[in-house]
């Protein structure tokens, strides 16, 4: 996935596509004592076709998870252990609390959610 595109200096005057503003997910974000987190989708029309969610990190960094085809007012409960990062190390609940998460990808900008 590419965060930045280089511009030609024909489009000097355009905002590269992939900049441009998206929309954010409608959702509720709770960590739960059990050792889970529950997203919602708080949309009364929109499926969320696929989400990525962050804990602890900026989108792209930090113990990641996705969510697929969440239905209008549907929730998900992930236990924090699915969380993770990129080399491999998983999220464990009884050394590291979850201070945030981060919501978006695809067609939807970052949110930042803070416990």
């Amino acid at each position: 996935m590419s965060l930045f595109n280089a511009a030609d200096s024909s489009s000097d005057l355009q905002p590269p596509a992939d900049q441009s503003h998206k929309p954010l997910v409608d959702a509720d974000v709770r960590v739960l004592k059990s050792g889970a987190v529950i997203i919602s989708n708080q949309s009364k029309t929109e499926t969320w076709d696929s989400v990525n969610i962050y804990l602890n990190g900026e989108p792209l960094s930090g113990f990641a998870c996705r969510l697929e085809n969440v239905k209008p007012l549907d929730s998900k409960v992930i236990p924090l252990t699915e969380f993770v990062k990129d080399n491999g190390d998983r999220f464990n609940p009884r050394d590291t609390k979850v201070l945030y998460v981060w919501i978006g990808g695809g067609k939807y900008d970052y949110q930042k959610y803070g416990f």
